[in-house]
């Protein structure tokens, strides 16, 4: 049985992270540090990065453990991408008095697109969650993500999660929408989810549902399977199968393949599939020193060998 919490979150997560991480398709440096200040520890972050089509986006992310005594983690991040913005929060747990539960604090300023003349909506939050768990047995989340004043078309959203688990099968929902206000007086789920998940330590096995709603309310309903097998400790493999249930096309059925090669201990060799877009990416990262590391990455369309291709360069410094 496990000894840990599992939350909604974490279901299919591997398969996730071996589909979407190391491959960074954009020119980008990155810049890591750790510095141990006494008893505190402060971990700084900064990433310069340039995709094919936009500008050059700067941001800066640290992160301020108080421990051991207050059990206190303080975040911020900044970011010229006006979608990111700025973003502020305080962790606090497990709380003594109350083991399992966790409480995090915080605030966003940012902006997305969406229905306003500009095109663009300005979004200011501040956000209170709440998190809690029986390791290996039970854990739930709950969330309010209050608009503030100065935010256009204001609409305030709460959520909540909760994953049960025995042994190795754990079964987890989640749900999300936006509060009535003055001006709309209903309810409107924006985000809803179920997931089921057999595991073990070197597998994943995830059935999944998912459909959310934008501002602009384009609704997309996923219903799919994600696994991920550790063949052996240097090679994996993940795959994500899916269809949209609103889209009933015969050829909606969405599949991405996707491995991890881990070629010496300074090597790795990454492949991603996408089956129904006929994309090929491949991502090679080369550790140069114990404190930076280079990464190429490409994305090949084979439907369209004349163009639509993308090419990527990360570099990482960092001494953590």
């Amino acid at each position: 049985m496990s000894t840990s919490a599992v939350f909604y979150a974490d279901l299919g997560k591997r398969a996730k992270d071996l589909l979407k991480k190391g491959f960074p398709l954009k020119y980008s440096v990155e810049l890591e540090a750790a510095k141990k200040i006494k008893e505190d520890n402060l971990n700084l972050k900064a990433i310069v990065s340039k995709d094919h089509s936009g500008g050059l986006v700067g941001k800066l992310e640290d992160s301020f453990f108080l421990t051991p005594h207050y059990n206190v983690e303080l975040n911020g991040s900044i970011s010229t991408d006006p979608k990111e913005g700025i973003a502020l929060k305080a962790i606090y747990g497990p709380i003594p008095s109350v083991p399992g539960l966790k409480a995090t604090i915080g605030g966003s300023w940012a902006s997305s697109s969406g229905k306003s003349e500009a095109g663009k909506i300005s979004k200011r939050f501040a956000n209170l969650n709440l998190d809690y768990s029986i390791p290996g047995h039970f854990s739930a989340g709950a969330f309010v993500k209050y608009a503030l004043p100065a935010t256009e078309e204001r609409i305030h959203y709460g959520g909540a999660n909760s994953t049960f688990t025995y042994g190795s099968f754990s079964v987890g929902g989640s749900i999300e929408y936006r509060l009535p206000t003055e001006e709309d007086k209903n309810r409107d789920i924006t985000k809803l989810g179920f997931a089921a998940d057999i595991s073990s330590a070197d597998s994943n096995v995830t059935g999944y549902y998912q459909s959310e709603k934008d501002d602009d309310d384009n609704e997309k309903a996923l219903l799919g399977v994600a696994f991920y097998h550790k063949i052996r400790s240097d090679l994996e493999v993940g795959a994500d199968i899916f269809t949209d249930t609103l889209k009933p096309e015969a050829n909606n059925l969405k599949m991405h393949l996707a491995s991890v090669w881990k070629m010496d201990k300074n090597t790795t060799l990454r492949t991603k599939f996408d089956v129904a877009e006929s994309k090929v990416s491949l991502s090679y990262q080369q550790k140069l020193t114990d404190y930076a590391s280079v990464t190429l990455a490409s994305e090949i369309n084979l439907a369209n060998l004349n163009g639509g291709h993308k090419i990527g360069v990360g570099l990482n410094l960092s001494d953590v």
